[in-house]
């Protein structure tokens, strides 16, 4: 069930837009946009193991999802990534 919300559009902007946050808050802001690339380059290698695996499932468009799956979970990291850093600019004096 979770696997099938994972796969929708939904779900993996909702899984960038975590993976982005917790990108954001962990990490300084140099690592941080350098550590925003894995998100793309993880989900490639997802759909090239999932093709591969499944080729009952294959059919002559699925070689664009190499182009749309990695897209959706960027979009969701860098809008959290963006959200998440002015937050704690935002907040950051009120610690000190």
């Amino acid at each position: 069930m979770i696997t099938d919300f994972l796969f929708t559009i939904e779900g993996l902007l909702m899984l960038g837009f975590v993976v982005g946050g917790l990108i954001s808050y962990f990490l300084s802001q140099r690592i941080g946009c350098i550590a925003l690339i894995s998100i793309p380059i993880t989900a490639i290698i997802f759909v090239n193991w999932w093709l591969k695996n499944t080729p009952e499932n294959t059919s002559s468009t699925s070689a664009l999802a190499y182009v749309f799956v990695p897209l959706w979970p960027s979009i969701g990291a860098f809008v959290a990534y963006i959200v998440i850093s002015l937050i704690k600019s935002r907040y950051k004096n009120l610690d000190e």
